[in-house]
């Protein structure tokens, strides 16, 4: 993993890359982040609103837990993903379809056509014998979200006549619309038993409440943490960084929780199974995965809402929370080089490997925020999002 200055000033200059920030005054309220680092103050941790409690599970006999592999990383066993394949009339997705037939929106069009998952990630394509309109080629046009092939099995729902592209209205003919969705999950650890999945209507209070969810998730985690590096004979400076992280997260998670019920969503109470003190290369590796790869995407993405959240007040609690998540960044990379200092060649190879699996699947998650969430709340979207990411991976993990 490369050294670098500060991480502040390195997402500070890749958030401004991506394009200005939210004109305060036109917005009408004030606020928004272009003071630069002074201008951004973070959590005290004494935060007064009511925020998530967390549930402790009872232990092994509650069932297999979600670290199922080296490849899947803590906190996430089998990320929720499946494909919904809807025939529908061209004009029912036609206002998200460009001339060479390539779909511009997959929310939207996959929402248009009936799609009722709850997801993070959405991928796309349009089928039909004579695809693209005007002109034939048979060819498959993927869709707007983000890359990939999908799969077209899969449930097929909409008007009787689906599946037989020859029906129906010559001018508007019936075309298939495959939907492939998954879930992430949010910032976990080796204990996490819940992922974050909420039903709430409102997309903005849906993201609020899992991002509430995780931020809660991460109170005992950082406890956990630690307690772990004391019994390990870390620094005493290095366990009270942990110690302050998680009071860092239980101020998060009383401001998220406002912004998901103000958006009419209620919050899933976390659950999470008390562990023993691992070995040290088990911590090494989570800390890769969670705290040097997601806390670090997760600190740029505040970074980068602290400036182009539509409200002034969500640009503000971002600025706040970017802070301390930036710090929790400098500490993963701290926990990193100590755990370097105490680990064989073979071990430092392995979580190296682990951590090179975490930045792979992130590139392939970034960016498919759907478009409505990413305007309202200023998380990174599309093409943003992956300049984003490619600064990042080659500022820290090339």
């Amino acid at each position: 993993m490369r050294t670098t200055g500060s991480l502040q000033a390195l997402f500070i200059t890749l958030v401004a890359g991506c394009g200005p920030v939210v004109d305060a005054e036109s917005s009408g309220d004030g606020g928004a982040m272009d003071d630069g680092p002074e201008g951004m103050t973070g959590t005290t941790g004494d935060e007064t609103t009511e925020g998530p409690s967390v549930t402790t599970s009872p232990g092994p006999d509650s069932g297999p837990g979600p670290d199922s592999g080296p490849d899947s990383g803590p906190g996430c066993d089998e990320i929720p993903q499946g494909s919904e394949t809807f025939s529908v009339p061209l004009s029912v997705i036609v206002a998200w379809v460009d001339e060479d037939g390539a779909v511009t929106s997959c929310a939207d069009a996959c929402t248009a056509a009936g799609l009722t998952e709850t997801w993070d990630y959405l991928d796309c394509y349009v089928s039909h014998p004579d695809w693209p309109f005007p002109g034939g080629g048979g060819s498959e046009s993927s869709g707007g979200e983000s890359s990939g092939t999908g799969d077209t099995d899969g449930s097929t729902t909409g008007d009787a006549t689906a599946g037989d592209a020859t029906t129906g209205d010559p001018e508007d003919p019936v075309v298939d619309l495959t939907c492939d969705w998954s879930q992430i999950c949010g910032r976990g650890h080796a204990g996490l038993r819940s992922d974050g999945r909420n039903q709430a209507v409102d997309p903005v209070g849906r993201w609020a409440a899992k991002a509430a969810h995780a931020e809660a998730a991460s109170v005992p985690a950082f406890v956990h943490l630690g307690r772990e590096l004391m019994a390990h004979g870390a620094p005493a400076a290095l366990c009270a960084r942990a110690e302050r992280a998680a009071r860092d997260e239980i101020a998060h998670a009383h401001l998220m929780t406002r912004l998901a019920v103000r958006h009419g969503a209620a919050v899933p109470t976390p659950v999470v199974e008390p562990l023993p003190v691992r070995d040290l290369e088990a911590i090494a590796v989570e800390n890769a995965i969670e705290g040097c790869v997601g806390e670090t995407w997760a600190a740029l993405e505040a970074t980068h809402q602290a400036a182009h959240a539509e409200h002034a007040q969500l640009r503000a609690t971002m600025r706040r929370i970017a802070i301390d998540e930036t710090r929790h960044a400098e500490l993963a990379r701290a926990v990193d080089a100590w755990c370097r200092t105490q680990l064989d060649d073979a071990a430092l190879a392995r979580v190296d490997a682990a951590r090179a699996r975490a930045v792979e699947r992130l590139r392939e998650q970034v960016g498919a925020h759907p478009i409505d969430v990413a305007r309202a709340t200023g998380v990174p979207h599309g093409d943003a999002a992956r300049r984003l990411f490619d600064g990042l991976a080659a500022s820290l993990w090339a």
